[in-house]
């Protein structure tokens, strides 16, 4: 407790209780100043330097001690994705003290992630809650400023897309001519994720059962390390193709060991010679777009490519998998076995791809019949006529 009073010399004391004795009896100590505001700013001054602050670790500090202790077993891809959502987080908080930091802050930081995508959203939304929750655990703050946070609105996310047939049949036609046409082959014929399909080796092939499993995926390091998919549901069996196993059959037999899909120096895929491969493929699919013989040369030819080609083409390995997902909607698979296929824990992703196809197919359904009546009455010469 403070006291303020005046002293016979005419300054101001202040006074503070900061603890007991041995005995019990109060320890104070005394601050001057000429006037009162001078001794309550010396005592205000004391507090803050002497009495460590509510929550007194910075955001960041204690941010960095939680990736190291509470993330210390998450995979390499997840720790570098959470990392760089992490850095925007600290842009915000990073010098402030975790005890300064209001809910209203909290759900104002929320709000700048409004039209991102749902993963996006979701991932800056639990970096907050782990960060704050873990602090109240650890008694460096008393509550925890996330409770009751909201998620802003998604935006629609148009980055994934199904090849057209005209696409899908270049990338056929490319295949034979470069080594990542096996790999878009598996991720479009079989729905294989990027990092399920460098992670898979010749004993998941099954050409006379005509199947492939799946139960591995890549970190794609330099390393090759593998781990067992994200989920159980990742764990399946899917059919193979007639044009997947005509590009397995083409690797000789005494190539068949160890991964299927491997660098240009028969090692495994890192993220660094997937990119450097998928660049090289998509020329070659380039080339057979356009019609540019031999498909396979490449070399040398980018500086030339623009004044030869008349149809871009370029295309991700998530589209590929779309397509996929595309193809079994087509053939009028049900949602369950198209869960099972994709390897989706959960049935809502599923549905979701579900329902934004029926919804496109409705679409394209409708501008066929608005095109087919309005040609049909034309061709019978009920045009519209405007009245001069």
């Amino acid at each position: 407790m403070a006291r303020t009073k005046k002293r016979s010399d005419g300054r101001y004391a202040v006074r503070l209780d900061v603890g007991t004795d041995e005995d019990g009896r109060r320890i104070r100590k005394s601050f001057y100043g000429t006037t009162r505001a001078e001794a309550v700013q010396k005592r205000d001054e004391y507090v803050r330097r002497a009495i460590p602050e509510a929550g007194g670790d910075t955001f960041a500090e204690w941010a960095r001690e939680w990736m190291r202790v509470y993330n210390a077993d998450i995979a390499p891809r997840t720790r570098a994705r959470k990392e760089a959502a992490l850095r925007s987080v600290l842009a915000a908080f990073g010098d402030r003290k975790l005890g300064s930091i209001k809910a209203k802050d909290v759900q104002a930081y929320m709000n700048t992630r409004a039209g991102y995508s749902r993963a996006d959203i979701s991932l800056h939304k639990n970096i907050l809650k782990g960060v704050f929750d873990t602090a109240r655990q650890n008694g460096l703050i008393d509550g925890d400023p996330t409770d009751g946070l909201r998620s802003p609105k998604a935006g629609q996310y148009h980055g994934h897309r199904a090849l057209t047939q005209e696409e899908q049949r270049v990338i056929l036609e490319a295949a034979p001519y470069h080594r990542a046409g096996l790999w878009a082959l598996l991720m479009m014929c079989a729905g294989l994720r990027r990092e399920e399909m460098a992670a898979l080796r010749w004993e998941d092939v099954d050409l006379q059962a005509g199947t492939v499993s799946v139960s591995r995926a890549s970190e794609m390091d330099a390393a090759g390390s593998d781990r067992e998919t994200k989920t159980e549901a990742g764990q399946r069996t899917v059919p193979i193709p007639a044009p997947l196993r005509a590009a397995l059959e083409r690797v000789p037999e005494r190539a068949r060991k160890g991964r299927v899909c491997v660098n240009a120096s028969g090692g495994p895929l890192s993220l660094t010679s997937y990119r450097q491969g998928w660049s090289s493929f998509m020329l070659v699919c380039l080339r057979a777009a356009n019609g540019i013989r031999p498909y396979s040369t490449v070399q040398g030819w980018r500086s030339e490519r623009d004044a030869r080609v008349r149809q871009a083409f370029s295309c991700t390995a998530h589209d590929l998998r779309y397509t996929y997902a595309t193809a079994l909607y087509d053939i009028d698979v049900d949602v369950k076995t198209m869960q099972y296929v994709m390897g989706h824990t959960d049935f809502r992703m599923t549905l979701r791809i579900y329902t934004q196809l029926s919804e496109e197919r409705k679409r394209d359904g409708l501008a066929k019949v608005s095109e087919s009546l309005s040609g049909l009455w034309a061709s019978n010469g009920c045009q519209r006529s405007v009245p001069e």
